[in-house]
Parts: structure tokens; C-alpha cells; sequence
């Protein structure tokens, strides 16, 4: 009885955070980005800045965002998408030597300047925060005391190689009118900060090393793509004491601990519609919604008027960018609860 009453607890939780997600929503649907190499370094004569995406400092909802790191070209009218990051993901970006602008596009816009060495490795910290409407974003230049770190060492470590899709380009071309609009009233505002509050790459942060010959002639930038990876040796491992685990590792084991009790309750208790909601809601936790999804339907099978479960569902749907099952969840929620059902149509607004 009493884990029944901890899975019951850990669903209202977990299901009661993702009716706060936020915002206009659409940059959630765009499909994950494809695992790129697992090391990359320097193309002969270019940089290499490396994105990484942080989670938020409280693991709040703006983790489960996805946020749009564009470069700024020398005239400043174009903006050319470097890539879109989930939480524990990094991005490779080859640039020619010299300064450059970055932006990221949130609620906010922000931005940082790099001045960067060739065959130098730099890297860049996305971190998130939560705004009014969505998530907040901020660029934070790597310098190379922070990079011995443990906290940033386990992040890179933590995190997987992606590479831009067509899917991300197509959302970038979608949004960018928008994102036009916004950017000089953005940017005169952050030009107006202390120097010390606007991140910048200096030269001296990179990291020099290995190179790769030249892929084709380059007009800028771009991400770093291989169908045969240019691998790095790693570095011998020199007898440390094992560190503890980080904040953000404890957070990923308890996501597999979670789902592996959740699936034992439900073996155990297969006509227990909150043992399926938990189910679910670790599903959700690990980014899986079709099962999540599947999980949800088979606890509104025993519980058809369950509207905790019926509005998880919704926003399931709503993650799979699926407008009729959405419509048809929210309009199941709003008989036995309108106020939640007007929750999420105002979290997840759809095109």
C-alpha cells in the first residue's frame, strides 16, 4: 500500500508540472535532432564552437524546451540556425577565425560575441530559466578555468553529439519574419548592458589539438556533419578517486529508477489506473510519448472520467504535435474538469 500511495504522489507531481509547461509551444515539436559523431574537432584553418545545452538550475519545465542558436552574418539582415538544443544535447559549429554574433531565441533574445582563434575548440552554455510565457535563454562563454570544472565536465560528458536537421532549417525558415521583428530592439537593449553582463569568446578560450582536413569551402559557418567521424583519442585515465555523481547524473538515474518501478506496479497491479497513469508519466519524464501515450489510454480504459489522466494525455498529444487526438482530450477533460481543460488549451496552442 504505502508504494502505491509513493506512485500515486510521484504522478500528481509529475502531471501537475506538465500543466505549467508554457508557451507558444511550436518549437516543441520539432523532431529530435540525429545523434552526430561521438568527438569532433577543428576543420584545418576554421574554429569549432561547441553548444551545449545546460539544465535550468531548479529542473523546471523550460527543460522540456528546445532552444534555436542562430549566427548573426556580417550584415546583419540574415541569421543562419547553427541548431536547436535540447537539454543534455551539444552541437559542433565550424566558423572562419574572427569575431562573430550569436543569438538565442526564447521569450527573449540574447546574445554573444566571439573572438576566436583557427584550430581552436571553444565552447558555449546554453542555460534556461523561466520567463512569463515560455523559456528565457542565455548564451555563457566556456573560459578555460570553468572548462577543468567538474560541474561543466560532467555536463559535456552527460550530454550526446546532435547535428541540424531539415526539420530544424524548416522551422527556422517559418519563424524567421518573427524573429526579424524582434532583433534590433533585442539587441539595442543588450548592447546597453555592462560590458561584464554580455558574454563574449575571447582567443583565449579555445582549446588547441587535433584538426581535420578541410570538407569544401565554407562561407562562414556550419555544423559539423561526418558520415565517417574524425575521431579524437581519448585521454588515458589516470587513477583518480571516482567522483561523485552530479546533480544532473542523480536526475537521469532517477527517470530510469522511476520507470522501472512503474512498470513493476503495473505488472503487479494491472487494473490499477493510477499504476498506468505512472506509468505514463515516467514515459513522459523520458521523452517517450507514444508510450506515455499508450500508458494514459490504458488507465482511461479502467477510469474513463479520470481528468489528472485525460489532461496528461492531452498534453502527450499535444508533444506528438498530433491537433485531433489534442482536440478530442481536451474536449474529454472539459466534462469533468473545465478549468484544466482551459489550462491546457492555453499551454499548448497549436497552428
Amino acid at each position: 500500500m504505502a508504494r502505491t500511495n509513493s506512485f500515486y504522489r510521484l504522478s500528481i507531481l509529475y502531471s501537475l508540472a506538465l500543466c505549467f509547461l508554457g508557451g507558444s509551444g511550436a518549437i516543441w515539436f520539432i523532431g529530435e535532432a540525429r545523434s552526430a559523431s561521438p568527438q569532433v574537432v577543428p576543420m584545418e584553418g576554421k574554429a569549432l564552437i561547441v553548444f551545449v545545452r545546460a539544465f535550468s538550475s531548479d529542473a523546471t519545465s523550460v527543460d522540456f524546451r528546445r532552444s534555436p542558436v542562430f549566427r548573426l552574418k556580417a550584415s546583419e539582415s540574415e541569421a543562419e540556425l547553427v541548431g536547436i538544443l535540447s537539454v543534455k544535447t551539444k552541437i559542433a559549429y565550424d566558423v572562419d577565425a574572427g569575431k562573430h554574433l550569436f543569438m538565442v531565441v526564447g521569450e527573449n533574445l540574447d546574445f554573444m560575441t566571439a573572438d576566436v582563434l583557427p584550430n581552436r575548440t571553444y565552447f558555449v552554455v546554453v542555460t534556461a530559466r523561466v520567463g512569463k510565457r515560455t523559456a528565457l535563454y542565455s548564451l555563457k562563454a566556456v573560459d578555460k578555468q570553468e572548462q577543468d570544472s567538474k560541474a561543466f565536465t560532467d555536463l559535456l560528458a552527460l550530454s550526446k553529439w546532435i547535428e541540424k536537421t531539415a526539420a530544424d532549417d524548416s522551422w527556422s525558415l517559418a519563424n524567421m519574419p518573427s524573429i526579424k521583428s524582434r532583433r534590433p530592439e533585442s539587441y539595442r537593449l543588450w548592447t546597453q548592458k555592462l560590458e561584464s553582463e554580455r558574454p563574449t569568446l575571447v582567443p583565449n578560450d579555445g582549446v588547441g589539438g587535433a584538426t581535420r582536413p578541410p570538407e569544401r569551402a565554407e562561407s562562414g559557418g556550419a555544423s559539423v556533419k561526418r558520415t565517417t567521424p574524425s575521431v579524437t583519442p581519448d585521454a588515458p585515465q589516470s587513477a583518480k578517486p571516482v567522483p561523485q555523481p552530479s546533480r544532473i547524473a542523480v536526475q537521469l538515474e532517477g527517470v530510469s529508477v522511476l520507470l522501472a518501478n512503474a512498470e513493476k506496479s503495473v505488472i503487479a497491479n494491472p487494473k490499477d489506473a493510477v499504476a498506468w497513469r505512472t506509468l505514463g508519466d515516467a514515459h513522459a519524464s523520458a521523452g517517450d510519448w507514444n508510450k506515455a501515450a499508450r500508458a494514459y489510454e490504458e488507465g482511461l480504459r479502467l477510469v474513463p472520467s479520470d481528468s489528472q489522466t485525460l489532461a496528461s494525455l492531452a498534453l502527450t498529444y499535444c508533444k506528438r504535435y498530433d491537433r485531433s487526438q489534442l482536440d478530442n482530450a481536451i474536449d474529454e477533460t472539459r466534462k469533468t474538469n473545465p478549468g484544466l481543460s482551459e489550462q491546457i488549451v492555453r499551454k499548448c496552442i497549436l497552428p
